[in-house]
C-alpha cells in the first residue's frame, strides 16, 4: 500500500513536471510569432497549401505589390484533390504537410485579405508542442525495460521533454511556416520504435504487432512529409544492420562468427523483414511522386562542389554548429543594435562586442557540457537494461550526421548550409542529452566536474531557455530574408515612385519579391489587394500606368539561367521599362543577376544604403525621364 502511493506520488510530480514543460514550451514556440516577415520557402507553402500558383504573377511587365500578394488570396472553391496536384507540380516535397495545412488555415480568418500568416505558422508550433509529451512518452517506453528500472527511464524521459522544451534549434524550427515540426514528430517516434525493436530482436522475442504497426506507418508518414526523412530511414537500416552483425558475431562458444553466419533466420527477424517490406510498399507512393514531379529544380543556392579548395569542410563545420545550436544560440548574429553612447560625441556599436562575447560564452559552454554528456551516455551504455537501447540511438544519430557529411561530397548538393535541413538527427541529439542529463542528475560523485549534477543539469536548462527566448525574439536563427531591413531603406530613399527589379528563373523569386511586397503593405496598409480575377490579367509594359496612392512598382524579368553575362533579354526589358516612365524614379535592382545598360539619366547611388542585407543583392539608381532632359 505504502509502495502504491509513493508511485502514485511520482506519478503525479513527472505529471506537473510534463505539463510544466509542455506550457513552457508552447511559449516559446507561439512568442512573436508573426512578428518575424515571412521568407521565400514559406511563401511557397502558403500559396500551394491555398490551392494557387506562383506561376499567375505577370512576367515581364511592371506590377505592384496587390498583384504580387494575389495568389495569397484564399480560394473557396479549392479542393484536397487540387492541393495534391498543385504540389506535385509546383514542388518537389510529397503534399502531406499541404494538405494538412490547407485543412488548418481554413479555421482562420484572412488578414486584410490575405492568408493570415500567424495561423500558418500556428500549425508547425503547435506540433512542435506536441512533439514535447511525444519525446516524453516514447523516451519512458523505450528506456522502462524493468520495473525496477522505471525511475530512472522517467528521469530520461522528463529531461528528453525539457530539452526539447527549451531547445532554441526546436524553437526556430517550429516558426517556420514549413513541414519540419512534423517530420520531426515521425522521427521521434521512430526512432524510439527502433530502439525497442531492437531490445525485442537481441532478447529472441517476437515483435508486437502493434510496435510493428506504429514503426512502419511512422515511417510512412515521414516519407509524406519530406524527402529528407530517407536519411532516417537509411539510418535505421545501419541501425538494424549492426544489431544483426553484433548479434550473429557473438554466438555462444566455440562456434565461430563465420559459422554463426550460417545460421538460418529466427523468427524475429522475419517478423523485421515483413515490417520493411511493409514500409517499402507503404513508401512506393511518394516515390512515384518523387519521379513523376514536374518540377524537381533544387535551388541553385545549396548546389555546392566541395571538393574544391576548402569548401571540402564546410559541411562538417556547418554540422557543428547546428549540433550546438540545438541546446545553445546566444547573441551571435545580432546585427541591429542601439548604440549605447558613453559621451554625446562618443557612440559606441555594441554590435562586434555582443557578438565575439556570445560566441566566447557558447564555445566555453560546448566545452565543458560535451565530456559531461559523453560521461553520461557512457555510463548508459554499461548498463545492461539500458545498453542496446543507448546504442541504437547513438548509431541512429552518428549514421544520420554521416550521411550528412557523405551527400554533399557525393553528389555536390549541400543539404547541410541550411539549418533547417538538419531535422533528421535534431531529435537523435535531444534524446542523447537527455540520457546525459539523467546520468549526470543521479551521479555520485558528480560526472559534471566542479559543480554537483543537479546543478549541472540546470544550468544546461537555463542555457536553453535563454537561448530560446533569443530565438523567439528574433535575434537568432533569422529569417533567410532580411526583409525588414531592406524595406525601409526603400521607402526613406525618395518620395518619388520606386520600381524595383530582378531576374527570374525560377519560382524562388517570386517569393523573394512576394518578402519585400508583404513587408511593404504591412508597412502601408492603404495599398489594396486586387481580387483574383482582376489579377488574370497579363497587360503589356505600354499598358502599364501608376495608380494612385501606389508608389512602389514590381518587375520579374524572365532569363532562362540565373546568371547572364551578356545578350540578355532582362537587360533590354529593364532599359525599356525605365524609358517608358514619365517621371522620375527610384530604381532598386534586387538579386537583379544580369548586367545593367540603364539610360544616361540614371545615376548610380553610391553614398545611401551600402549596408548589406542578408538574402537580397541591391543597387539604387536615381532616373530622371528623358524628355525632360533632352529639353
Amino acid at each position: 500500500m505504502l509502495a502504491a502511493k509513493i508511485v502514485d506520488r511520482h506519478w503525479r510530480q513527472q505529471l506537473l513536471w510534463l505539463m510544466f514543460w509542455i506550457i513552457l514550451g508552447a511559449v516559446l514556440r507561439f512568442a512573436n510569432l508573426d512578428g518575424k516577415p515571412p521568407w521565400a520557402d514559406e511563401f511557397r507553402t502558403l500559396v500551394l497549401s491555398l490551392g494557387n500558383s506562383f506561376q499567375s504573377v505577370p512576367l515581364d511587365r511592371t506590377i505592384d505589390s496587390s498583384e504580387l500578394l494575389a495568389p495569397l488570396i484564399p480560394n473557396p472553391s479549392v479542393t484536397l484533390g487540387d492541393i495534391i496536384q498543385r504540389v506535385s507540380i509546383e514542388d518537389r516535397q510529397p503534399p502531406i504537410y499541404f494538405g494538412l495545412a490547407f485543412l488548418w488555415m481554413k479555421l482562420f480568418a484572412t488578414d486584410g485579405g490575405l492568408v493570415s500568416l500567424w495561423g500558418a505558422r500556428a500549425l508547425p508550433a503547435l506540433i512542435g508542442v506536441l512533439t514535447i509529451p511525444c519525446a516524453y512518452i516514447a523516451s519512458y517506453l523505450t528506456f522502462r525495460s524493468r520495473q525496477d528500472d522505471s525511475k530512472m527511464a522517467r528521469s530520461i524521459a522528463n529531461l528528453t521533454a525539457a530539452m526539447l522544451a527549451v531547445s532554441p534549434y526546436g524553437v526556430f524550427i517550429a516558426q517556420e511556416a514549413r513541414h519540419y515540426s512534423l517530420a520531426i514528430l515521425w522521427t521521434i517516434v521512430v526512432i524510439n520504435c527502433l530502439a525497442i525493436a531492437c531490445r525485442y530482436l537481441t532478447s529472441a522475442q517476437n515483435l508486437p504487432i502493434p510496435l510493428m504497426t506504429i514503426w512502419v506507418s511512422a515511417n510512412i508518414l515521414g516519407m509524406g512529409t519530406h524527402y529528407l526523412f530517407g536519411i532516417a530511414l537509411l539510418a535505421q537500416a545501419v541501425v538494424l544492420v549492426f544489431v544483426w552483425w553484433r548479434q550473429i558475431c557473438q554466438p555462444p562458444p566455440p562456434a565461430t562468427c563465420m559459422m554463426a553466419k550460417k545460421r538460418r533466420l529466427q523468427p524475429k527477424w522475419w517478423q523485421l523483414i515483413v515490417a520493411i517490406l511493409s514500409t517499402i510498399a507503404g513508401m512506393s507512393v511518394w516515390l512515384w511522386l518523387l519521379i513523376t514531379t514536374v518540377d524537381r529544380t533544387l535551388p541553385g543556392w545549396i548546389d555546392n562542389a566541395p571538393h574544391k579548395s576548402i569548401e571540402i569542410l564546410n559541411p562538417f563545420f556547418q554540422i557543428v554548429g547546428a549540433s550546438i545550436s540545438m541546446m545553445s544560440l546566444l547573441l551571435v548574429e545580432v546585427t541591429e543594435l542601439p548604440t549605447l553612447s558613453i559621451f554625446s560625441d562618443n557612440p559606441i556599436d555594441l554590435n562586434i562586442p555582443i557578438v565575439i562575447g556570445s560566441a566566447i560564452l557558447m564555445l566555453i559552454f560546448f566545452v565543458w557540457v560535451t565530456p559531461m554528456l559523453d560521461r553520461g551516455i557512457g555510463m548508459q551504455l554499461r548498463q545492461p537494461q539500458f545498453q542496446i537501447e543507448t546504442m541504437a540511438i547513438v548509431t541512429f544519430t552518428t549514421s544520420a550526421i554521416g550521411l550528412y557529411l557523405l551527400l554533399p561530397w557525393l553528389t555536390g548538393v549541400d543539404i547541410t548550409r541550411g539549418a533547417r535541413y538538419h531535422f533528421v538527427y535534431f531529435p537523435g541529439i535531444v534524446m542523447l542529452v537527455g540520457l546525459g542529463l539523467a546520468s549526470c542528475w543521479y551521479s555520485k560523485p558528480s560526472i559534471a566536474k566542479w559543480i554537483s549534477g543537479t546543478r549541472a543539469v540546470k544550468i544546461v536548462l537555463l542555457m536553453g531557455l535563454v537561448s530560446s527566448a533569443i530565438v523567439a525574439g528574433n535575434y537568432g536563427y533569422h529569417k533567410y530574408y532580411r526583409t525588414e531591413q531592406i524595406v525601409p531603406m526603400i521607402q526613406q530613399s525618395a518620395p518619388i515612385p520606386v520600381l524595383i527589379a530582378t531576374t527570374h528563373n525560377s519560382l524562388i523569386q517570386v517569393g523573394e519579391m512576394m518578402g519585400l511586397a508583404w513587408e511593404l503593405q504591412q508597412a502601408d496598409p492603404m495599398v489594396g489587394i486586387i481580387s483574383p480575377t482582376e489579377r488574370l490579367r497579363s497587360l503589356p509594359v505600354a499598358a502599364v500606368k501608376e495608380k494612385p496612392g501606389v508608389t512602389t512598382k514590381f518587375l520579374l524579368a524572365s532569363q532562362s539561367q540565373k546568371f547572364c553575362e551578356r545578350d540578355c533579354a532582362a537587360t533590354k526589358l529593364l532599359r525599356q521599362t525605365v524609358e517608358r516612365f514619365s517621371g522620375s524614379i527610384d530604381l532598386w535592382l534586387v538579386n537583379f543577376y544580369a548586367p545593367t545598360s540603364l539610360p544616361p539619366t540614371c545615376d548610380r547611388d553610391k553614398k545611401k544604403f551600402t549596408k548589406g542585407v542578408y538574402g537580397y543583392k541591391y543597387q539604387l539608381y536615381h532616373c530622371q525621364p528623358i524628355r525632360d532632359n533632352a529639353s
